[in-house]
């Protein structure tokens, strides 16, 4: 697939790149509408000491489910919607929804 790359801040390069593997339990969706918000922005002006590049800007995303490996509910054809902030679930913060506050979060697309 092509994707605008960003290699550092302020350069982007449009590039090829492979399909990576699924693990269990994960799916690959085909990405229909994607936003650049602000911290995209940010990431592409180099004003977040924590973003890893080489990344793809554009972490919230809509699409729909092509191919699941193992034991999932998602099927083929499901509409989905990306949700960029992954936490554990078992923390507090997750369960207050008060994920931006928690050691174990990440952002898609960003760390």
């Amino acid at each position: 697939m092509k994707a605008l790359v960003l290699e550092g801040p302020n350069r982007l390069q449009l590039r090829e790149l492979g399909r990576a593997s699924l693990s269990p339990g994960q799916v690959r969706v085909r990405v229909r509408n994607v936003g650049v918000c602000g911290s995209d922005y940010s990431s592409i002006a180099g004003k977040l000491s924590y973003t890893r590049y080489p990344i793809v800007p554009g972490h919230e995303a809509s699409g729909e489910v092509i191919e699941s490996l193992g034991n999932t509910t998602w099927k083929p054809g499901d509409r989905v919607l990306i949700h960029p902030i992954l936490v554990d679930r078992s923390t507090p913060h997750f369960t207050r929804g008060d994920v931006h506050h928690s050691f174990s979060t990440e952002v898609l697309g960003l760390a």
